[in-house]
């Protein structure tokens, strides 16, 4: 991802590029919407793929113009053979040059950008927003080896030729300086979301968000007087309650890519239920409550994850568990997570540098989370503070049940309390707030002086 300042002074605009889609990008949304209102004198090309839908703050905005990339080529590409990855990797790259270089100054192809520096064909500066690695991506994914390498020697050359560097974590800044040989130290710019992450407590308004998302009972979709959480508290149908009987809300959200081992997941939860059903053999007064696992988001993997979770439905969890997939409208998302009881993020990082976002927006949203532990998560999750870390399925296993026990369908756990109240604090600091300190005050990053 990169963010293109153009110093001419008569024409103002920063292109903000992701080669991707553009509404699965937030915190390049989320740079665009802060460079329109926190600037001055800029306008902003937001330039990417057409997703889903962006959200109304950017389609409204007037000084913000969202550029979209055919992807035509693309898709055509993806039905190579895979053994001939090679090819696709090359063409593709041709593929976007050309449409990048057709629309100026939309150039997020580093090589590109230094060419035409070099040439002194662009007068842009480069500032490179490092959220993860390329080459630690396709390492992942189980690219040619060789792949692998050229992709780390491309990265470690042409990261040199940023003006600016920016990256979403302090251990990422302590890598680009010790592996990538960046002189200008990058600035932390950590990912925050977007006021809309909130902690929905009010029944109603919880009620009416289930009934959008569709999360009903198969056999209660044509009524309307009760969800999977929340049920009509009078016969007129104008006030809402949560369900007495009502399940956990378990929240995961993915991207269905081979950086988050689902599987975990789906292992811990039937080791849970075996634990349950033990324990209630042993106890016939023990309790335990239903577990709803919704899991949102789409990627390359959904559909063998799908046939997995309707299995697992089927025969395994005895109606003690169920999930459902779920894919939300992009304002909805912010309200699903206000609304569950507990997150789970198995995110692993393909560098061991980055930071989910998906724990940023629960966090936000006063959502305690679970999370994969891995080198750097402690800069976001701090294990029995707001959250636990957990390394394989039976850690998992073990704090769903410890963090679950007792649950209420209004109070929760005292667990969940706790982690929630450890949380009130965490969106103080807005992402506006650090954008404004790293990109205008402190590091001057962007000047509007020139």
């Amino acid at each position: 991802m990169s963010i293109c300042r153009k110093r001419d002074p008569l024409k103002k605009r920063i292109a903000v590029v992701v080669m991707g889609d553009v509404d699965r990008s937030p915190r390049m949304i989320n740079h665009a919407l802060s460079i329109a209102n926190l600037t001055q004198s800029y306008s902003v090309d937001l330039v990417g793929y057409r997703g889903s839908s962006l959200p109304k703050a950017v389609e409204d905005h007037t000084r913000i113009r969202p550029i979209y990339l055919s992807t035509t080529f693309i898709k055509l590409l993806q039905r190579l053979p895979k053994f001939l990855y090679l090819l696709y990797a090359i063409l593709r790259i041709i593929i976007q040059m050309l449409q990048l270089c057709f629309n100026p100054p939309c150039v997020p192809l580093l090589f590109v950008l230094a060419l035409l520096k070099t040439l002194r064909l662009s007068r842009s500066e480069i500032i490179i927003d490092w959220h993860n690695y390329g080459y630690s991506i396709l390492r992942v994914n189980r690219v040619n080896k060789a792949l692998v390498f050229l992709a780390k020697l491309y990265e470690l050359f042409f990261a040199k030729w940023g003006d600016h560097h920016l990256c979403v974590s302090r251990a990422m800044q302590v890598d680009l300086v010790n592996k990538f040989g960046i002189r200008k130290t990058p600035h932390v710019l950590y990912d925050k979301a977007t006021k809309k992450f909130r902690p929905v407590q009010d029944p109603n308004e919880m009620h009416q968000l289930c009934k959008r998302a569709g999360l009903v009972e198969k056999e209660e979709e044509s009524k309307t007087d009760s969800t999977l959480f929340t049920e009509l508290a009078d016969e007129k149908g104008r006030e809402a309650r949560y369900r007495q009987d009502r399940p956990v809300f378990l929240l995961s959200s993915t991207s269905y890519t081979p950086d988050e081992d689902f599987m975990i997941l789906i292992k811990a939860l039937d080791l849970l239920h075996q634990k349950v059903m033990s324990l209630k053999q042993l106890s016939k007064g023990f309790k335990f409550p239903r577990i709803q696992v919704v899991v949102t988001g789409k990627g390359p993997l959904k559909e063998h994850y799908m046939q997995i979770f309707d299995q697992r439905n089927k025969e395994a969890w005895d109606g003690l568990i169920n999930i459902r997939t779920v894919w939300l409208d992009i304002d909805d998302y912010p309200l699903v997570v206000g609304s569950a009881d507990l997150g789970v993020c198995l995110h692993f990082s393909s560098s061991g540098y980055d930071l989910p976002m998906k724990v940023v927006d629960m966090f936000s949203a006063q959502l305690p989370c679970l999370a994969y532990e891995y080198p750097c998560i402690d800069e976001l999750v701090q294990d029995g503070l707001n959250g636990r870390l957990f390394k394989n399925e039976e850690e998992l296993c073990t704090h769903l049940f410890d963090t679950l026990k007792n649950f209420d369908a209004v109070d929760k756990t005292e667990t969940l309390r706790r982690y929630r109240e450890s949380l009130r604090d965490f969106g103080r600091d807005t992402w506006d707030d650090q954008w404004e300190k790293v990109m205008l005050i402190g590091g001057k990053v962007i000047n509007e002086s020139k």
